[in-house]
């Protein structure tokens, strides 16, 4: 099993770019629905 730590790595690395992408999705989405509701009111 020499492999193992490099493949954790790997898996790590996956994780971390999902979270992140994650984060920036829900981010997009937060900002638009204020801006949804900004111009609602408006």
């Amino acid at each position: 099993m020499v492999n193992t730590h490099s493949q954790e790595n790997n898996i790590n690395y996956e994780i971390n770019n999902t979270e992140q992408y994650l984060a920036d999705k829900l981010l997009l989405v937060l900002k638009s629905a204020y801006f949804i509701r900004d111009k609602h009111y408006v």
